[in-house]
């Protein structure tokens, strides 16, 4: 697939830009404040994993639809959740849909599909697609998870 984004590199999320990836050399060789279309790539797919890792401590209480707060950052839970149930796919489905739309801004028109591996029907695999934003154009991409009671974490893959 041919790259709609223009050559001009897109701003660097700001946490990213706090990462020293060199801690040795007192200035890194290329600014750190902008990110290709490869790099934007990568860093959405990071912090996808980082999502989808993490348990949303959500209160019984909070009322339904109320926007995310950094304390719902991440997931219900998916390991309860039965790759055969099609109410549990959906639950999870939507789930990653909130919290994407919520917390990763660089995607938009998110969709997401949820449903067993065909190789490994007691795991899930989902889906992420949407249009990966970067300065005036917008780019269909997606990403491919898998959640199971045996993977120590989601693993997000970029598909392009």
């Amino acid at each position: 697939m041919s790259s709609l984004f223009p050559a001009r590199p897109v701003p660097r999320p700001l946490f990213d830009r706090l990462e020293d990836h060199e801690p040795d050399q007192k200035r890194e060789p290329r600014p750190l404040s902008t990110l290709d279309r490869k790099e934007l790539l990568e860093s959405v797919r990071q912090e996808l994993e980082r999502l989808l890792n993490t348990r949303a401590s959500r209160l019984p209480h909070r009322p339904a639809g109320l926007p995310r707060t950094v304390i719902d950052y991440g997931l219900h839970d998916p390991t309860h959740w039965s790759p055969h149930d099609p109410d549990d796919r959906r639950r999870l489905a939507a789930d990653i849909a909130e919290a994407v739309r919520a917390y990763e801004p660089r995607l938009s028109d998110v969709r997401v599909t949820v449903a067993p591996l065909p190789e490994q029907p007691e795991v899930l695999g989902a889906t992420i697609e949407g249009r990966l934003v970067g300065d005036t154009v917008a780019e269909p991409v997606s990403f491919l998870t898998a959640f199971a009671h045996d993977l120590e974490g989601a693993q997000v893959h970029a598909r392009s």
